[in-house]
């Protein structure tokens, strides 16, 4: 103790580094105080916090190197050895001093976090790994690395190395390819970055709620490479005397070091992470690729194919730890005995294995598998087996989304995944709508799910681990996410609304949602009783981030949607819902639903006409609703969407005039 507090007195004698370092940890704890004066929730302070972690260590690491070679660089090691008789012992006592401060800070900072949050119980058990994740632990390896260049003598060389380990841990290295190089210059520097991910990356996009920060098995092998290699060169430093000449000195460090390759190599293995940036194959993939998809095959419109053969059963079993892990066997049914059949699956889940009893071939081609059997046939099992990840869609240990419009699951035809398509506006002006395509479903099949974990999803649970039900669809979703039986909602994000009591948060979900329902009964005179009936899964906004569809997702039986958009995105997700994307329907969604119909529809007229422009086409559809009345027309709008006549507005117009 009494070396401590000497070696505490003698980096006292440093004081602009020590004042630099104090005023590093004044502004970062006025800036985690600022936060909670704002009135923010503890998940979000403890977001804004490990964005901004950076800078307070490069701060830490900067001073510290300065303080920890201060003895040396105002020669005063040698009268500090003649006290001690240790080598490096001012080193190491100020790496602890150090090491005390970060840890009081830390500990301080959790418990304000803890007494800030005291009413959110599902907050406190589980914020530990998050906080000792984006803020605890990559402050102690950066104080670390620093301690253990600074027990080595060739400053300037440790200076670079220094300068190049703080900018390849900042936000600045988190380079993106936004167009695919025609050398793999990306994939190498990412191979290169990825072991100095410490913190927090792609800081500048908020916290998904239900994906929670980044606690992914790569970043804990993360963790545990550097603490096994800065172990490793501080047992080759210090050169211990008698454990230099045995063989646990001559053997220690080196298995230490083949610990490190073989963290190292746990880094490298491929693993299901959310992370938003523009990378060509990453978060922005599947809209550049299904815009060349479009554009080739002339889509103008949501492909609705009709065939004759379905996969009437499956019984799969699933595994989300690394990534996705699916297999199990699919009893595929067809009316008509045939040879060729066609299943739609995600192009990134690698196919290992499809097979079945009777010859058949298949060939992969994106998002398809066509199958090809000798002989035709009207129904056979087939057994399937794959694996991957999907940047938007994600699947690990930490948190699964697969909603069941996404094709994690095979699906029978050629469904386009993706959806961009135009919509003619009156004024000429063309508006894109993109997304992940809400119609794809199945014919209601008979579904078994066994699953390595619990899962909130729109099956029944019938025992540990296993779900079963009918439905058209199969959506699985993970993480943040609690499950609950009130009323027709299935489950909650528990941080998504930390100043409300379970109880308040699903009770605002549901009068929002049958306020909403109430609403569009009144204005276009339809009954919305088929909607009440259906459950509803609570899930996070990230789910459609960066697109105009999929917010709000509508199956036979269940609704996926997010608290906090339900109410102004559920008339979007009955929109959406309808194959007919025209302008009318264009309009109709992004028109706020009202209490009063004649307000509605002159919004409506607003949003159609842009102003003043098309007189003429706003004149002939006001002439329409004096003939008929404003409720009248609304609800013949309302049906034009779901009825079987194509998609004309024009037609469907001059059907109304002929009313």
């Amino acid at each position: 103790m009494e070396k401590l507090k000497f070696h505490l007195r003698l980096m006292k004698s440093f004081p602009k580094i020590y004042g630099v370092l104090l005023f590093g940890v004044s502004i970062f704890m006025i800036y985690f105080g600022y936060l909670i004066f704002l009135g923010m929730a503890s998940f979000d302070v403890l977001g804004f916090s490990s964005r901004v972690n950076y800078i307070f260590c490069a701060i830490l690491m900067v001073t510290s190197y300065l303080l920890l070679t201060g003895a040396s660089n105002s020669q005063q090691d040698e009268s500090i050895y003649s006290l001690d008789k240790m080598n490096y012992s001012y080193q190491k006592n100020i790496y602890v001093i150090l090491l005390i401060m970060i840890i009081i800070i830390n500990l301080i900072m959790a418990c304000v976090l803890i007494i800030h949050d005291w009413h959110n119980t599902y907050f406190l058990t589980h914020f530990l790994q998050p906080y000792l994740y984006n803020l605890l632990i990559p402050q102690v390896i950066c104080l670390s690395i620093v301690f253990i260049l600074s027990l080595f003598k060739n400053h300037v060389m440790h200076i670079v190395m220094l300068i190049i380990f703080i900018f390849m841990t900042s936000s600045f290295s988190e380079i993106s390819w936004p167009i695919k190089p025609s050398f793999p210059t990306d994939k190498i520097y990412q191979f290169i970055h990825l072991p100095f991910e410490l913190f927090y990356q792609n800081g500048e996009w908020g916290t998904d709620v239900m994906y929670g920060y980044q606690c992914e098995l790569s970043r804990l092998w993360i963790f545990i490479m550097w603490g096994i290699l800065l172990l490793s060169l501080y047992f080759i430093k210090m050169n211990w005397r008698p454990l230099n000449q045995s063989n646990i000195y001559k053997w220690g460090y080196k298995f230490l070091l083949v610990l490190t390759v073989g963290s190292c190599f746990m880094i490298y293995l491929p693993e299901s992470k959310y992370r938003i940036n523009d990378a060509w194959d990453g978060y922005f993939y599947d809209i550049r690729y299904f815009y060349d998809i479009r554009k080739d095959r002339n889509l103008t419109e949501i492909k609705d194919e009709k065939i004759n053969y379905r996969i009437s059963e499956y019984d799969l079993t699933v595994s989300t730890k690394r990534m996705l892990g699916v297999e199990g066997k699919l009893h595929l049914e067809s009316s008509i005995p045939r040879k060729d059949f066609i299943l739609t699956l995600y192009q990134k889940y690698d196919l290992k294995e499809l097979k079945s009893d009777k010859n058949m071939t298949y060939q992969r081609k994106g998002d398809y598998i066509y199958i090809q059997f000798d002989q035709p046939i009207s129904q056979i099992d087939l057994n399937i087996e794959y694996k991957g990840y999907h940047p938007i869609f994600y699947s690990n240990t930490q948190a699964t989304m697969l909603p069941g419009y996404f094709s994690w699951y095979p699906m029978c035809g050629e469904k386009q995944i993706f959806i961009t398509y135009e919509i003619k506006q009156l004024d000429g002006y063309d508006t894109t709508e993109f997304g992940y395509n809400t119609l794809n479903h199945i014919d209601n099949a008979k579904i078994t799910l066994h699953t390595d974990k619990d899962y909130i999803t729109n099956l029944t649970k019938k025992s540990e681990h296993v779900y079963q039900g009918t439905s058209d669809s199969i959506s699985l979703f993970d993480g943040y996410i609690e499950s609950v039986d009130y009323q027709n909602i299935i489950s909650y994000l528990p941080l998504n609304g930390t100043q409300k009591s379970k109880k308040q948060y699903l009770k605002d979900i549901e009068d929002n949602y049958l306020e909403e329902l109430e609403k569009i009964e009144k204005i276009f005179d339809v009954s919305m009783e088929k909607y009440r009936a259906k459950k509803i899964i609570d899930v996070t906004g990230d789910i459609s981030r960066n697109t105009n569809i999929g917010e709000t997702a509508i199956f036979d039986d269940y609704i996926i949607s997010s608290y906090m958009n339900i109410r102004s995105s559920i008339f979007c997700g009955i929109v959406e819902s309808s194959p007919k994307k025209t302008l009318l329907t264009y309009a109709m969604k992004w028109c706020p639903v009202q209490d009063n119909p004649e307000k509605y529809y002159q919004n409506l007229i607003n949003s159609i006409s842009n102003g003043d422009n098309n007189i003429d086409q706003i004149k002939k559809i006001n002439a329409i609703v004096d003939k008929l009345g404003t409720k009248r027309f609304l609800h013949e709008l309302y049906e034009y969407m779901f009825d079987d006549t194509p998609a004309d507005d024009e037609k469907f117009l001059e059907r109304m005039e002929s009313l």
